[in-house]
């Protein structure tokens, strides 16, 4: 609740007031371990907000953006008409084939990373960019990572997208941008994620996107002011269009009733065959699924439970149940294994666009699920 995230927000301010001296007590690490360097928070209130934070320890430098309080937060949360700008990974790109000029991203989320401070003149992307290019310079061979929650996620989504891009930070940053999403709702369309993953190939970006599988602020907004919008099944139908597609590798966290967590990785791969497509279509049913329950909560007006599901005490328990599973993992790791990623990361890989037919869509779509329908035949015919 907005109680719980100003309890928060406090508690950063006083971080920020001590130089850092809060961290000895929540980590175990001296003051000069992990330092903030900067809190943005002058206008709370109308702006993002986010903080910028060095670990000696681990050589991190850390951008940190807040998650919505604000009732400014909430109107750019629902301002989800996509925006469509210039694509800044084309230059990259040695083939035109396998690029777009354009990308589309979500409304709310890009005014608050591009409006134009009337006073400084600048972004608050470039204020971001500008703090973090002092640190790496400050602290050679140091990486940079992206965090945040819910909106934060989204916003630390788009910030690392847009960094990876700058070369002056690629130079300075020893790896790739690091991003780590929280309960983070969609950001663009799938020619917003077909650059991503160039960047990703590119080993300039890494994102993992980690969703309790009840949260349905990770299902929305699935589509841009379309009929879509409700129904991620649907969406097969109407071709690629405005729909939002999410970016990067999602860690799915479950909990079923008496059983303890479970984890879950998923990659978005083009849909170029039919065993990718089915992939597809078996995440949008789930999504599908998940979304529905979160409407029947609504409709109970069981808020609570909605609220719960994205909370960050929600995630904080989740995770730390699964964190022995976790302990031998590393993000190059899931980056690595084809099992999650398939060969979308290859060099040579050639990208494949979304198809725009929704013929084509329809007739794979309904194929998937009468080659499901007969499996489970199948399988009942051999228990019988």
């Amino acid at each position: 609740n907005c109680e719980d995230l100003e309890n928060r927000l406090d508690a950063l301010k006083a971080i920020k007031a001590n130089n850092g001296s809060m961290f000895q007590f929540m980590f175990g690490q001296s003051d000069s371990d992990i330092i903030m360097t900067s809190f943005g928070d002058d206008k709370s209130d109308e702006e993002s907000v986010h903080s910028v934070v060095v670990n000696k320890a681990r050589k991190r430098v850390t951008v940190v953006f807040r998650g919505s309080v604000t009732q400014k937060d909430f109107i750019q949360d629902a301002k989800c008409v996509q925006k469509k700008i210039e694509n800044p990974v084309a230059r990259l790109v040695q083939n035109p084939e396998h690029t777009t000029d354009t990308i589309r991203i979500h409304t709310g989320f890009y005014e608050y990373l591009f409006k134009t401070n009337e006073e400084t003149g600048k972004t608050r992307l470039d204020q971001v960019l500008e703090e973090v290019k002092e640190q790496l310079e400050k602290y050679p061979n140091y990486r940079l990572y992206v965090c945040g929650h819910s909106l934060g996620g989204a916003l630390a989504t788009l910030f690392g997208f847009f960094t990876a891009v700058d070369d002056e930070i690629t130079k300075l940053s020893n790896g790739p941008v690091v991003i780590y999403s929280i309960a983070s709702p969609y950001c663009g369309n799938w020619k917003f994620r077909m650059a991503f993953q160039e960047l990703e190939r590119q080993k300039r970006i890494q994102h993992l996107r980690i969703a309790n599988a009840e949260d349905m602020v990770t299902l929305l907004p699935f589509a841009s002011a379309n009929a879509t919008a409700l129904s991620p099944a649907l969406s097969l139908f109407k071709g690629a269009g405005n729909l939002y597609k999410h970016v990067g590798i999602r860690m799915q966290l479950s909990r079923s009733e008496g059983e303890s967590d479970s984890i879950n990785f998923f990659y978005p791969k083009d849909q170029s065959n039919e065993e990718d497509y089915a992939k597809e279509v078996t995440e949008a049913l789930k999504s599908g699924k998940s979304l529905a329950k979160a409407f029947y909560y609504m409709v109970k007006q069981d808020f609570d439970t909605i609220v719960k599901f994205h909370s960050c005490e929600e995630y904080e328990e989740r995770m730390e149940e699964c964190k022995s599973a976790m302990m031998d993992k590393s993000l190059d790791d899931l980056y690595a294994d084809r099992s999650i990623v398939g060969n979308m990361m290859d060099e040579d890989y050639k990208p494949a666009p979304v198809s725009s037919s929704g013929f084509q869509r329809a007739a794979k779509f309904i194929g998937i699920l009468r080659g499901s329908s007969a499996t489970s035949k199948s399988k009942l015919t051999e228990m019988e």
